[in-house]
């Protein structure tokens, strides 16, 4: 068994509102089974060496049928076990993320459990603020998700740990997992923490970046210029206040080298692509304007999703083999994040920094 298929229902009593793990289904075997006895014994059975990994998807899912469309179940789209679509549901857009990661092969490759929950928000709020609905659900799914991925982690032999590959509020799930793990004080049992395009804001996954101490795990936050839009529809659609401070999002800056597990990498910099070079992976030539998906469908991006996870690298690891930290300009694909008037940096004379004059632009000759 290679993948796992795992769904969170929302339960709700009175006005307070739970999640609970609603089934799991051996997706090789088409059938549904016990919650805990399938989950630890598969998590059991897969080889120490092998990895472990959670997948948490984002916005506008329905794994429960709520929303009376078969493209809204993750496990029909992005969660599906193979590359093939499942046969009687419809033709997806986007790629299985744990075929496209090589889970779909034998059992040795390791175990991906792929773990939907309902993020598209009751009809009652769908219309009035349903990304909000969405970002404050999380909180209560994480604390759903922390609870599995440490009974998943008790099961592993010889202390094995446990990795997160997390896409959009996937992302911000796994945060705050990672938060209650570190409150716990069983957050070194989290490995590595893979983030595509995290929908959160700056502050919240500055958070998160506190639990990576020495010994604990890596997060590996993956931005995107392309990914602006959608960094601007949290500011405008979340919770907070549009033009503050506290609205400001991950994907904008990133977080730097706040914390030694934390890395930051932009993976349509123009560095990037002679440094997958460089590794042997094939990377993608050029840059979208708008892509929230590229993070998974770049061509080149799989492999080094998939070699992070084998190859267990770490910040440092990459850090040390060149990899680029530095990230382009915010709206820099529309010509915004680039000023002209700025003055250019600073030379270096006699070891001293100088600052350079600012070249007056040319001004209109009087006809």
């Amino acid at each position: 068994m290679a993948v796992l298929s795992l769904t969170l229902g929302r339960a709700r009593d009175g006005e307070a509102a739970a999640w609970r793990l609603a089934s799991v289904s051996a997706q090789d075997e088409g059938r549904a089974a016990p919650v805990a006895p399938l989950l630890e014994a598969t998590v059991r059975a897969t080889p120490a060496e092998a990895p472990v990994v959670f997948f948490l998807h984002g916005y506008r899912y329905d794994p429960n049928g709520a929303a009376g469309h078969p493209k809204r179940d993750p496990h029909q789209g992005v969660l599906r076990p193979g590359l093939d679509p499942i046969e009687g549901a419809p033709r997806p857009r986007l790629p299985s993320w744990p075929a496209t990661l090589g889970f779909a092969g034998a059992a040795d490759r390791g175990l991906a459990i792929a773990l939907g929950w309902s993020s598209l928000p009751p009809a009652d709020v769908r219309w009035a603020h349903p990304f909000s609905w969405a970002y404050a659900a999380c909180f209560p799914v994480a604390q759903a998700v922390a609870s599995l991925i440490r009974r998943a982690a008790d099961a592993r032999a010889h202390g094995g740990k446990i990795d997160l590959f997390a896409h959009s509020l996937g992302a911000r799930i796994a945060f705050l997992a990672l938060r209650r793990a570190a409150m716990e004080g069983w957050s070194n049992r989290i490995g590595r923490i893979l983030a595509l395009g995290a929908a959160e804001y700056r502050d919240q996954a500055l958070r998160a970046a506190r639990c990576c101490r020495e010994g604990g795990p890596e997060v590996f936050n993956y931005l995107s210029r392309a990914n602006d839009p959608y960094d601007a529809a949290l500011q405008l659609l979340g919770p907070r206040p549009t033009f503050t401070a506290q609205a400001r999002p991950l994907g904008a800056g990133g977080l730097g080298r706040r914390s030694p597990g934390w890395i930051d990498i932009q993976i349509d910099h123009p560095s990037l692509a002679p440094w997958l070079h460089r590794q042997g992976i094939a990377p993608a030539q050029g840059a979208r304007l708008c892509c929230h998906g590229g993070f998974y469908t770049r061509p080149g991006i799989a492999a080094f999703h998939r070699r992070t996870l084998d190859q267990r690298w770490g910040g440092e690891d990459l850090r040390r083999s060149g990899v680029q930290e530095a990230l382009e300009p915010r709206w820099a694909r529309f010509g915004v994040g680039r000023r002209r008037d700025l003055p250019p940096p600073p030379q270096l004379v006699g070891g001293r920094e100088v600052e350079t004059a600012r070249r007056p632009w040319p001004r209109r000759s009087a006809s």
